[in-house]
């Protein structure tokens, strides 16, 4: 009888130590591997997010602004005199790109009053000379406006959202936010193409209305690297100032 009871207590041990090898040994692997492509899912849909708007989930960090001592009315390309197309100088500003050329943008202080104003109060500040565009997707848009030209950074002061009925068309200019709808600063995009998707989302506060043909030309980031360009390889605005302080000189 003991023998038996021996005998059914080491098969009893072998076939726990079997349960247990198969549960939590290959088991484990098993545990990862799911893990692993639950994990991969959520990245290929979180690109693919990323894909359909300006900046993404980490875009758009609180940080210091750097002010610089500057000249508002020195600009890469200078005053236009009689070329200037624009009727309200104080509401347009000019791009002065790498690219060769000059882009001009007509602002709406009457859709996005606080964007125009914070805008314009960077661009006197020449807050914007030199930094690059570091996201330029093809058929889709050009964004800049990040010192740190990593697509995290900004000026340290957000903006509230002021979305507004100005479509996302060609041409026009936008601002970059992170999920929350104030978190807006100074990064901001072109659009290359129509993206309506972006209507009521994003708030525009201006649009190119000379020099489209500058933008076009940007460099930009390949399409699996969600637009991102490389680094070596970026266009930057040379200079951003407000038309009325170029064609003043003051």
């Amino acid at each position: 009888m003991k023998k038996e009871t021996l005998i059914g207590g080491i098969v009893g041990l072998v076939i726990a130590l079997f349960i247990i090898y198969t549960f939590f040994g290959d088991g484990d692997d098993m545990g990862r591997s799911a893990l692993k492509e639950a994990t991969e899912g959520q990245e290929s849909a979180s690109q693919q997010e990323q894909n359909a708007v300006p900046g993404g989930d980490d875009v758009i960090k609180p940080g210091e602004v750097e002010y610089y001592t500057c000249d508002p009315s020195n600009s890469k390309f200078g005053a236009m005199g009689d070329d200037v197309m624009a009727s309200n100088l104080e509401n347009t500003m000019y791009l002065d790109l790498s690219t060769g050329g000059r882009v001009v943008i007509e602002m709406y202080p009457e859709k996005a009053p606080n964007h125009v104003a914070r805008f314009k109060e960077l661009a006197r500040s020449c807050y914007y000379d030199g930094i690059v565009f570091h996201r330029v997707i093809e058929g889709f848009m050009a964004q800049t406006g990040d010192p740190t030209g990593t697509g995290s950074g900004g000026s340290g002061q957000n903006i509230k959202a002021e979305f507004n009925d100005i479509h996302h068309d060609r041409g026009v200019v936008s601002t970059a936010r992170a999920m929350h709808p104030d978190s807006a600063d100074s990064q901001f995009f072109i659009m290359l193409a129509p993206s309506p998707h972006l209507d009521g989302q994003y708030t525009a506060w201006g649009r190119v209305i000379e020099g489209m043909e500058h933008v076009d030309a940007i460099t930009k980031g390949p399409r699996d690297q969600n637009g991102v360009v490389p680094e070596g390889e970026r266009d930057s605005i040379e200079t951003m100032r407000v038309a009325a302080d170029v064609e003043s000189g003051e």
